[in-house]
């Protein structure tokens, strides 16, 4: 029975897990369109907080999947 409730998680997680994952890189390739210099201005340094943002957040989501806990960052350019 226990093996039952494993397989059905690990089915939702895997079904929720390629969704999630797949909305995050299409949102990645949406901020990639900013870097259209004929559309947008930006700095080296604009570009190094958008970067490092999501570098952190990548790293938060390791620590996340070893200790189960979640991060609240968000992210506000200045």
């Amino acid at each position: 029975m226990e093996s039952n409730k494993t397989d059905a998680k690990a089915k939702i997680f895997i079904n929720l897990a390629n969704r999630r994952v797949n909305r995050v890189i299409r949102n990645i390739n949406e901020i990639a369109k900013l870097s259209d210099k004929s559309h947008y201005y930006y700095t080296d340094d604009q570009v190094q907080q958008i970067t490092q943002s999501l570098k952190n957040e990548i790293n938060a989501l390791k620590l996340t999947f070893k200790k189960n806990k979640i991060s609240r960052n968000k992210f506000n350019l200045m």
